[in-house]
């Protein structure tokens, strides 16, 4: 057994009194857990702890050619103080778990994306200017730690492509480009900072187009990206575009 942190990104029911609960740790990269016997009373008290984005210390082993992997303890490493009582919040929590588990495959430790993705959890906690746009913002910083970083250099010119990440003024063999309204909105998605994340002022059809271009983003860097669910939440909740 080895001690780690790790961020809960979602879990399955196994049989009638179990689950499978997906782990993202600073030590193994991304594991699945098993937790048997859920009416009992000390597992039953792990369940909710088991909630997404929830940043846990726990005992856990690693097995090779395992599965699923088992930990003796777990415990709340970050008590939440805003996330689970707040509807927006809540949702990026949601939507942000459902990406990591999505994109982050990785059975092996990444110093620099844990830290960003737990960071990130406690700043959504904290509360940021902007947060309604938080989850766009995590999207694209995600895309720089996993590999597929878009260039910001040339922003000037008429197209993104989004196929091979660079700004361009005519059409490149296989490409996808993006042009006008779409190009400026990916432009200034680009070129934001946590710090200047609260002057975007983005409505919710714009929040819906840059969805939109990032899902395209991410499945033609990453071929096993599947289609997103959460955001369909957050659009229904027609967050501001100002907090």
């Amino acid at each position: 057994m080895e001690k780690t942190l790790g961020i809960v990104l979602g879990s399955v029911r196994y049989g009638d009194n179990g689950l499978v609960v997906s782990i993202y740790t600073q030590a193994f990269g991304r594991q699945s857990y098993m937790v048997n016997s859920l009416r009992s009373g000390r597992n039953r008290a792990l369940v909710p702890l088991l909630q997404p984005l929830t940043i846990v210390e726990m005992e856990a082993e690693r097995r090779a050619n395992k599965n699923l992997q088992r930990f003796r303890d777990l415990r709340v490493y970050w008590p939440f103080s805003s996330i689970p009582f707040d509807p927006v919040r809540r949702s990026l929590s949601f939507f942000i778990a459902e990406v990591v588990a999505a994109s982050v495959r990785e059975e092996e430790p990444n110093p620099a994306l844990f830290a960003f993705v737990m960071q990130s959890v406690q700043a959504l906690d904290e509360g940021i200017p902007g947060q309604n746009d938080f989850h766009l913002f995590f999207m694209l910083q995600l895309s720089r730690l996993l590999g597929f970083a878009p260039s910001t250099a040339d922003s000037h010119l008429p197209y993104f492509d989004i196929k091979n990440g660079v700004y361009t003024d005519g059409v490149m063999p296989d490409s996808h480009l993006i042009a006008g309204d779409d190009k400026e909105l990916w432009t200034t998605l680009n070129n934001a900072t946590l710090d200047t994340l609260g002057t975007l002022g983005l409505d919710v059809e714009r929040r819906r187009r840059l969805i939109s271009i990032l899902e395209e983003y991410y499945s033609l860097h990453l071929p096993s990206f599947p289609g997103l669910k959460t955001h369909h939440v957050l659009h229904r909740l027609n967050c501001r575009p100002a907090d």
